[in-house]
């Protein structure tokens, strides 16, 4: 990369067949830098700054290729539209209240011409967030959600499943507990709405990826009680309930990427088993509900970023820190 990073997101961008990514820290300040991965020749290319410094901040991009860049540290309420094509940000606009360490999931609520970001607890300079913000396309504003969570969150995650619900799950409370629990967002009635089932264990720094061909959530290790976990579940977004599993994960990891592949496999990539740092990647084959090895990256990371490149398969692994905590400004490519 242009620029060693991590915290950093990263967003493919088929309008370009390049990879985005945005902010982060280089490891002694927290960046304001923009870069792109250009699929035709493997090359980075810096881009224009962000507004504003930005590190535990969202990246997504909209179906009309516009990316909304929101919060981060310290606590901010501005979020930018970035326009991925000239690598400019263009607007600023205030969400409803300040956040960072928050979630955010692009919602797809059925074939709308609208579509929906919804940005969701996270931490402010008083605390964790129970709050949600809901960014309209057509509008081009952020309006409230129209309730709280059950439970402020803070390094959870927030999954689009089908028919405009968000499935948000575990993370940590104000008291720094792990948290078990789910609750879904219905982007109809702008709402959220406890579930009754829960988590194997209570998880933070967790994955959450959702498989469409089975219908269901795959969540992947995280901590618990500053342990790193090698359990998963297997949630049915039918259903609402969990598929009984007598099988682990092959290793223990949070801080590591999950990435859904084009055949609807699950790459697992990089993390960190209880304060080290690991290379190691495995697969997840919903078909057989079974973890397999693949080859290991040629260093360890962990706070990196995983991107699907949709023309080619291929998966984009770039930054993070490594066992000696130095931010990276190197990148991989995974080869399905």
């Amino acid at each position: 990369m242009t620029t060693a990073r991590d915290f950093h997101k990263s967003t493919f961008i088929l309008a370009t067949n390049s990879v985005l990514l945005v902010g982060g820290s280089n490891g002694n300040s927290d960046l304001s830098s923009t870069e792109k991965f250009l699929e035709s020749n493997s090359s980075f290319v810096r881009q224009g700054d962000t507004f504003q410094i930005r590190r535990f901040h969202t990246v997504d991009r909209l179906s009309n290729y516009v990316v909304v860049i929101a919060g981060g540290w310290s606590a901010l309420q501005t979020a930018e539209l970035y326009d991925p094509v000239t690598g400019i940000s263009n607007t600023m606009i205030n969400m409803t209240a300040p956040r960072a360490e928050h979630t955010s999931a692009v919602i797809d609520d059925g074939g709308s011409s609208t579509t929906k970001v919804l940005l969701v607890g996270g931490q402010d300079t008083t605390g964790t967030l129970a709050t949600g913000d809901v960014f309209d396309s057509t509008t081009r504003m952020f309006a409230a959600a129209a309730n709280n969570m059950i439970s402020e969150r803070c390094y959870h995650t927030a999954t689009a499943i089908d028919n405009g619900y968000v499935l948000l799950a575990g993370g940590i409370n104000n008291a720094s507990v792990e948290l078990d629990s789910l609750e879904l967002y219905n982007s109809s009635s702008n709402l959220f709405v406890p579930l009754s089932a829960r988590l194997s264990t209570g998880r933070s720094h967790h994955t959450a990826t959702y498989i469409p061909s089975i219908q269901a959530v795959l969540f992947v290790g995280g901590l618990s009680q500053t342990l790193a976990l090698k359990t998963y579940d297997l949630f049915n977004v039918s259903t609402f309930t969990f598929t009984i599993l007598n099988a682990s994960t092959l290793s223990a990891r949070a801080y590591h990427t999950a990435t859904l592949l084009l055949d609807e496999q699950v790459l697992i990539v990089g993390g960190e088993d209880t304060y080290v740092r690991v290379s190691s990647c495995e697969l997840y084959r919903p078909a057989t509900n079974t973890f397999i090895t693949v080859s290991n990256m040629s260093t360890e990371r962990a706070d990196h970023t995983s991107t699907l490149l949709t023309n080619t398969g291929q998966v984009l692994v770039c930054g993070g820190e490594n066992q000696n905590s130095m931010v990276l400004n190197s990148c991989e490519l995974y080869q399905p």
